[in-house]
């Protein structure tokens, strides 16, 4: 929360659609999504004085992304994509009480590279949520993804933040904007979803 003038602001950063005690709001002013949490945020005991209804704040990336876009697309294309997917995963939990496990998410990889191998047809993007943590993923599956980087025809976001196992430089329209449909795997956390959706890729 920033203090500015005395009072407390606070703006949605993430899709949420329903209010858990984590995720209750304490403020003056609140910059949502949209209408939809205004009554949503008084009846599970946030307390907020005033809502204002901005808009997805991170949209301002599709225009400035979309030359990065078309040029991933172009290289998937050259080397014999007719149509592409990009996915998103929400990571794993090394301690599967908790969250996904790296056994769910390997499943779906597998089931992804095996696709991309037998369809020739097809592009792949992946946009994991924690990519420095995605080549233990990798690593686990072994050949299929070997096979998946031989062909040419698939893009893995492998960068991440200096200090962190995210990458909150590169935007997620970046990949859907390449996509002719994308993927995201858990409704939990859908703002993925919810942006890829917006950049005008179906989702």
């Amino acid at each position: 929360i920033n203090e500015l003038g005395g009072s407390s602001l606070f703006w949605q950063s993430s899709y949420y659609e329903f209010v858990n005690s984590t995720s209750q709001i304490i403020a003056d002013v609140y910059f949502t999504f949209s209408t939809d949490r205004f009554s949503e945020e008084n009846n599970k005991g946030s307390c907020v004085s005033n809502y204002i209804c901005s808009g997805y704040p991170y949209d301002f990336n599709f225009q400035l992304n979309k030359s990065k876009s078309t040029g991933i697309r172009n290289k998937l294309l050259k080397n014999g994509a007719k149509k592409i997917i990009a996915f998103f995963d929400q990571g794993f939990s090394n301690d599967p009480k908790w969250f996904h496990g790296i056994d769910y998410i390997s499943e779906q990889y597998i089931f992804l590279f095996e696709k991309l191998i037998q369809e020739k047809w097809m592009g792949l993007i992946i946009k994991s949520k924690r990519p420095a943590l995605i080549k233990n993923i990798f690593d686990k599956i072994g050949k299929i993804y070997e096979k998946a980087i031989d062909s040419g025809r698939c893009y893995i976001y492998f960068e991440h933040d200096k200090y962190g196992v995210k990458n909150t430089k590169i935007p997620v329209s970046e990949a859907s904007m390449a996509a002719d449909l994308s993927i995201h795997n858990t409704l939990l956390a859908g703002t993925a979803g919810i942006e890829s959706a917006l950049s005008g890729t179906p989702t």
